[in-house]
């Protein structure tokens, strides 16, 4: 959050010789200028869009892996529905628009926000199509099918994980700061590092720090299976 992207830029240029200069004061100039552009980084093999783009895709690998996961990293990406009915399709967008991504989280009455309580399908389902007949305590549950929420109120709200690649690159483009939290600076330059190869051009640094990127990844996994 505290730390700009371009941090992330200039890291994975230095490693590809994508740092414009011939001389260490000339290299030290221009890793040290802020906003970075195409007069300090680029290169025959890589020029200056497609390390923006290693950044993004780095980005979007992690978010996916966040977001796939009960980490609580999932904060960093929190967005809200809007008001979703029961047996209704969970939205594919935020309240404010934004994509949704990866597996939906708590749930809320849409009314008064009281966290409802995930329930087996089945429990959800003779609840919710039975109130009003022997079933007279209120109940706040819910149950996912798939991508279709169920639940005993009348209208929920999902947290959710929300990512737009879109907005993050222009984020970057106006040398703001990184999405993700800080501690991820050095996997997003791992992960970028992975993709930096073009024809025989950093294959085996490639393929040596893709290992290194994978490390990383593996944090998220445990909490992957408990999302399940």
């Amino acid at each position: 959050m505290g730390v700009p992207y371009r941090f992330i830029q200039r890291a994975l240029a230095v490693r590809i010789n994508a740092i414009t200069g011939t001389t260490t004061a000339q290299l030290e100039a221009a890793y040290t200028t802020s906003p970075l552009t195409s007069t300090q980084v680029g290169s025959p093999i890589f020029s200056f869009t497609p390390i923006i783009d290693l950044v993004m895709i780095a980005e979007g690998r992690f978010v996916t892996a966040i977001a796939n996961s009960a980490h609580p990293d999932r904060s960093y990406l929190r967005g809200l529905t809007s008001g979703v009915a029961n047996e209704a399709a969970i939205p594919i967008v935020t309240s404010g628009g934004v994509p949704v991504v990866g597996v939906p989280g708590n749930v809320y009455d849409a009314a008064d926000r009281t966290p409802c309580v995930r329930r087996p399908l089945s429990e959800v389902i003779t609840r919710s199509r039975n109130s009003g007949s022997f079933f007279r305590n209120e109940t706040y549950w819910y149950a996912f099918n798939g991508r279709t929420a169920y639940h005993t109120r009348t209208s929920v709200i999902i947290e959710v994980c929300a990512y737009s690649e879109a907005a993050q690159r222009a984020v970057l483009v106006a040398n703001g700061n990184m999405l993700l939290p800080d501690n991820l600076e050095g996997a997003l330059v791992d992960e970028g590092l992975r993709q930096a190869f073009r024809d025989d051009e950093f294959t085996l640094q490639a393929n040596q720090i893709g290992q290194v990127a994978d490390k990383w990844l593996e944090i998220y996994r445990p909490a992957a299976a408990a999302a399940a």
